[in-house]
């Protein structure tokens, strides 16, 4: 990652391949995209009575964004970083934004009135050779309580 550009926003600190990526940040979700838009890695989560309470609900929400999903690898249910059910799914889909097939694959986590997701996806046609840079963003996303990251 040496070289890349670090974005510090007052609720996200993450990093982006180039200043051409394109964050777009809000108070419980961030999408970072890819110049052309036939990629992007996001994370958003959200807390509260009314989240889901199980890890087919979560996916279901996830799944929302697409038509025709179809899942190509899911791994087993684990328990996830908030002590409650966690699953990753591979899919290809066509995702309702764009119209695009995609690839991609999510994480849905849960806990105690707490759900959030990590995905990342790219159309199909750049997936293999996107895929690992996606994974990198992703896990270098950070959410900062209380604007507590800077700006």
């Amino acid at each position: 990652m040496t070289g890349w550009v670090h974005v510090t926003h007052p609720h996200w600190d993450y990093f982006k391949p180039t200043d051409l990526w394109i964050g777009t940040e809000s108070t419980s979700g961030i999408e970072i995209s890819s110049p052309t838009g036939d990629a992007e890695a996001a994370f958003a989560f959200v807390y509260g009575p009314l989240v889901p309470q199980t890890v087919e609900q979560a996916e279901a929400v996830v799944e929302q964004i697409f038509t025709n999903f179809v899942i190509v690898n899911q791994m087993p249910v684990v328990v996830g970083p908030y002590g409650g059910p966690s699953r990753t799914t591979e899919f290809t889909a066509v995702w309702k934004a764009t119209q695009a097939v995609v690839h991609g694959r999510f994480t849905a986590n849960l806990g105690a009135q707490t759900f959030d997701t990590h995905l990342i996806m790219a159309n199909t046609a750049v997936w293999p050779a996107i895929e690992p840079t996606l994974q990198l963003i992703g896990n270098h996303i950070t959410y900062c309580p209380a604007g507590t990251c800077g700006p």
